[in-house]
């Protein structure tokens, strides 16, 4: 039996982007629209990353996009994250 291995995650995980995505936004007092610009994603998606979890219109969001905004949030806003 072959066991396949995965990378183990560095930080962040898709279960924690939420609150960590939140404390960002209060930190540097960004609005919904602020993050949608700073990932490249629709606003909707924005929403639906900070919607209740287990709600119909909650979706995790993915690593890659919170490692997009920590990167990017230091142009956008000339701070470090």
């Amino acid at each position: 039996m072959v066991e396949k291995l995965r990378p183990k995650a560095s930080g962040c995980t898709m279960k924690n982007n939420a609150t960590a995505l939140r404390a960002l936004m209060r930190k540097h007092k960004l609005q919904n629209s602020d993050i949608a610009k700073i990932a490249e994603v629709h606003i909707k998606t924005v929403e639906s990353w900070l919607a209740t979890p287990g709600s119909a219109s909650g979706r995790k969001m993915a690593d890659r996009h919170m490692t997009l905004i920590k990167q990017s949030l230091r142009d956008y806003l000339g701070v470090k994250p």
